[in-house]
């Protein structure tokens, strides 16, 4: 047998033996893979409802933790729209009372002017029976 025909039969046994010992490697791998999954599937069902319990538990922590933040920020809210609601009823009295304050004090002040004209009219009035009487008495 030739020499370069040996060494080309065994690179090609090697090569093969090789293949199959990757394909071999990968296919028990895969068979490893495959059982551990199949196996944490067969968790036992108390486990799996323990486990399922506490996630649910963990769940409604939560929840109720959110709940409570809400159920806060509403109480506040509240307080905050009652705070205004009385601010803004006291403004609104406020501003109605100056209102009726206004009212008065125009009507107090029409008031006083017909006074006013009235006192002047009587003043320019007697002024002038004074200017006649002094004109009667003092014939110039």
């Amino acid at each position: 047998m030739d020499p370069d025909a040996f060494i080309e039969k065994l690179k090609n046994e090697s090569m093969m033996r090789l293949y199959l010992g990757v394909m071999v490697f990968l296919g028990l791998t895969a068979g490893l893979v495959f059982y551990i999954q199949h196996e944490s599937y067969k968790i036992p069902p108390m486990d799996q409802c323990t486990s399922e319990l506490q996630s649910t538990k963990r769940q409604l922590e939560v929840e109720t933790e959110y709940k409570n933040r809400i159920e806060k920020m509403l109480s506040d809210t509240q307080e905050y729209y009652e705070a205004d609601k009385e601010q803004f009823k006291t403004s609104m009295e406020t501003c109605f009372a100056m209102t009726q304050q206004s009212f008065l004090c125009q009507n107090q002040m029409n008031d006083l002017h017909i006074k006013c004209n009235k006192v002047r009219s009587d003043y320019e009035k007697a002024s002038r029976e004074l200017e006649e009487i002094k004109c009667s008495k003092n014939p110039a």
